[in-house]
């Protein structure tokens, strides 16, 4: 993954939001593939990933989910995780 692109990539989706921004950011991460891809080319893609994660991160809320089990257990933390920023964003009276 070359790190300019995935740079464009973020600036595209930040342009299409505007003047709004997330309530919480996720990174989902594993630590193999889900289908076969070169060793190298997974490397770099979680690594650029994890560099672009670490910058949005002083932006808004973000979590990283651990993709290692089943897509039910992954969306289930994710939802959980939503469900907490959610409760914790209400109570400070934001709106999400």
């Amino acid at each position: 993954m070359d790190r300019k692109v995935l740079e464009r990539l973020s600036a595209t989706e930040k342009a299409a939001w505007g003047m709004e921004t997330p309530s919480i950011l996720f990174l989902i991460d594993r630590d193999q593939p889900l289908r076969p891809e070169p060793s190298q080319f997974w490397a770099k893609c979680r690594e650029e990933y994890g560099r672009l994660f670490s910058t949005e991160r002083t932006h808004y809320p973000c979590v990283t989910i651990a993709n290692e089990r089943s897509i039910e257990e992954t969306l289930k933390q994710l939802i959980q995780r939503w469900q907490q920023r959610r409760g914790d964003s209400n109570e400070e009276g934001s709106k999400l």
